[in-house]
């Protein structure tokens, strides 16, 4: 259930994309059945391929785990938990996440990385990163599953439904909707997977198969800016388990080494893995949940998971969010006050640029960018060239794409020193301007 390629958050921070079909793949790659292609082929084909250009690097700080606050349990060795906050939304609550130590027996870890290696062997498969176990609750690949299953029954699903809570009714009614294996190889510079949410998933849990042999991971970024990230795996060894809900933001960006891991996305109920339906997001947006609200938002605005298009009903929500803080809404809404939307949000200027604004400083990159053009193309008024710069060097500098091309292609003046940063950015890119 997880949509990578298309969450709005990813395609607004993620690299250029390289959507390029992969080689035929075996069939726990994509069914070759006469049902439609797999909704994964985005990440054989290298959705994930390139960490993102970045002038200041990323210096992040380790999850601060402590002992769970929940009752004990019997299913794994140690049960820790932590609360993050994104820092530009101080009324917005803080999300909870989880850590199983030792869920999984290293010889079970083993035998689903020999599996993966083995499922690699062939040539239509060499190419490939990722092995779809579960597909929308169906079994696609039953090598792997008959690995993973026995561990899936006994103690990955017990122990989310212990944790996850929907509704007020705890999480009894939890199953598996996707589950696949994946890659992180430096040889191809397959280590990055930009920030995003899980958007169909109710819950999601991570394994990384391999930790210590390689740097960095996977990551948590509780607010806009990446100075929030936190990085998880320090620490952690094979056969821990991370949990986290539909509401935390989270990426990969690792350097040094191959990095694998088995990802699960769970639903609240096997009805809602048929109707391909997220019915908590409306439940926690409508309880006053920010990130809810924005990706309620997002699936009213193009019309997915189960609810019907409504423009209108999605600016209320992201209007909602916006109050509280949140960036991505506050940029969402921008933009539509910037285009305007019949029967739903007036064409507003002025008040795109506010909410825009607000989402730069808040540490967006895209709204940066956004800001960025507007200057440069005198959409506020006078064309205001220092302006312009200021914003697409900090979104280059956290490592917006058509930041950097802006400042390398643009046609400056010489403000400042926009040419000599061009020609900076360029030389460390490994490019000409």
């Amino acid at each position: 259930m997880l949509q990578l390629s298309v969450c709005m958050l990813a395609m607004r921070l993620a690299p250029r994309l390289r959507l390029a079909c992969p080689p035929s793949p075996p069939t726990c790659l994509i069914r070759m059945t006469a049902e439609p292609p797999s909704k994964f082929i985005a990440l054989m084909a290298g959705e994930d391929a390139v960490r993102p250009f970045e002038l200041d690097p990323v210096v992040s700080r380790p999850v601060a785990w402590r002992r769970s606050r929940h009752a004990t349990t019997d299913l794994g060795e140690r049960d820790l938990t932590a609360e993050i906050s994104d820092p530009a939304a101080p009324h917005a609550p803080p999300r909870e996440v989880h850590l199983a130590k030792g869920l999984l027996s290293r010889c079970e870890v083993s035998a689903l990385r020999s599996a993966f290696d083995a499922l690699g062997s062939g040539s239509a498969a060499e190419a490939a990163h990722a092995r779809v176990v579960v597909e929308d609750g169906r079994v696609v690949c039953e090598e792997l599953h008959r690995l993973l299953q026995p561990a899936l029954e006994s103690r990955i699903l017990p122990y989310v439904r212990q944790r996850v809570d929907y509704g007020g009714g705890g999480g009894e009614g939890v199953v598996v909707a996707d589950a696949l294996l994946r890659a992180y190889r430096e040889e191809d510079r397959r280590q990055a997977l930009a920030p995003h949410f899980d958007v169909t998933s109710f819950a999601t849990v991570i394994l990384p198969l391999n930790p210590g042999e390689y740097e960095g991971g996977l990551f948590l970024q509780p607010g806009a800016d990446r100075s929030s990230r936190l990085l998880v795996e320090p620490g952690m060894q094979a056969g821990d388990a991370l949990l986290h809900r539909f509401d935390v933001m989270h990426g990969v960006d690792a350097s040094g080494g191959d990095r694998y891991s088995l990802v699960l996305w769970l639903s609240d109920s096997a009805e809602s893995v048929r109707a391909r339906a997220t019915p908590w997001l409306r439940a926690a947006a409508d309880g006053g949940n920010a990130y809810a609200q924005f990706l309620h938002g997002a699936a009213l605005r193009s019309g997915s998971g189960g609810a019907a298009r409504d423009v209108g009903a999605a600016a209320e929500y992201w209007r909602r969010a916006a109050a509280q803080g949140h960036a991505l809404s506050q940029l969402e809404l921008g933009l539509l006050y910037w285009r305007g939307e019949e029967g739903a949000v007036p064409r507003s200027v002025v008040e795109s640029r506010r909410l825009v604004t607000a989402a730069a400083e808040a540490g967006l990159p895209a709204a940066m960018a956004h800001l960025g053009w507007c200057e440069a193309n005198g959409k506020f008024g006078e064309r205001d060239e220092a302006a312009a710069l200021g914003w697409y060097e900090r979104a280059a500098r956290q490592g917006s794409t058509s930041a950097v091309e802006a400042l390398m292609y643009g046609e400056w003046s010489g403000v400042r020193d926009g040419v000599q940063f061009n020609t900076r950015l360029a030389r460390e890119m490994g490019t000409e301007a």
